[in-house]
C-alpha cells in the first residue's frame, strides 16, 4: 500500500474515529492480494449492463479509486475488501 497509513487516511478523508477503529482492526494477511477493479472498458460495459444512465457513467468511472492517484481511498477499499473476504461465510 505504499506509504499511506491510518493517520494519512483519517486526515485526508476526515473519517470518524469509530470507522478508523474498525479499519485498523481488519487483518490484512502478509503478501495477500488486494482488490482488483475492472479496467475502464470493462467497467463501462458493466455499468451499461447494470442500466446506469449514460450521463452518470463517466462520473462513476472517473470516481473509481486507484492505488497511485487515490492512496487514502485505496487504503480504505483494501481493508474493506479484506474484511468482506474474512467474513463472507460467517453466519
Amino acid at each position: 500500500m505504499g506509504d499511506t497509513d491510518n493517520v494519512d487516511v483519517q486526515s485526508q478523508l476526515a473519517l470518524p474515529a469509530r470507522m478508523m477503529t474498525w479499519l485498523e482492526r481488519i487483518e490484512r494477511p502478509t503478501g495477500s492480494r488486494g482488490p482488483v477493479l475492472p479496467d475502464g472498458a470493462e467497467a463501462a460495459r458493466l455499468l451499461e449492463r447494470l442500466g446506469v444512465d449514460p450521463a452518470d457513467r463517466a462520473g462513476t468511472l472517473a470516481a473509481r479509486p486507484d492505488p497511485i492517484s487515490h492512496p487514502a481511498l485505496w487504503w480504505v477499499l483494501d481493508r474493506a475488501y479484506h474484511d468482506l473476504l474474512a467474513n463472507m461465510c460467517r453466519g
